[in-house]
């Protein structure tokens, strides 16, 4: 499981500074997903962040780059579930359980 220190950890070794709400939209983004994941969006942030001068990470910056990631459907891109459309249990109403 992903915490929000090890996102913070990764952008400060590259140099970058993350404010806290970007700090927590990348922690809820990727609480289900290993440290690879946090690596790949980490890149397409430094690649989002090459293009200009800033070298602070905010909830514009990260927006984009998971919009980079889920444009180019590397085989290394993310892949974002919500929990609306897709139930965790059933209900079948034949047998009455989940």
């Amino acid at each position: 499981m992903m915490s929000g220190h090890d996102a913070l950890r990764e952008c400060t070794s590259r140099g970058l500074a993350l404010r806290a709400d970007a700090m927590r939209l990348i922690e809820n983004t990727l609480s289900s997903s290993g440290p690879e994941a946090l690596i790949t969006l980490v890149d397409a942030i430094m690649a989002h962040l090459d293009r200009r001068m800033i070298r602070v990470v905010d909830t514009k910056v990260v927006i984009a780059a998971l919009g980079d990631l889920s444009c180019a459907r590397s085989r290394t891109s993310i892949d974002l579930l919500d929990a609306w459309s897709m139930p965790r249990l059933i209900y079948d109403s034949t047998t009455k359980t989940s």
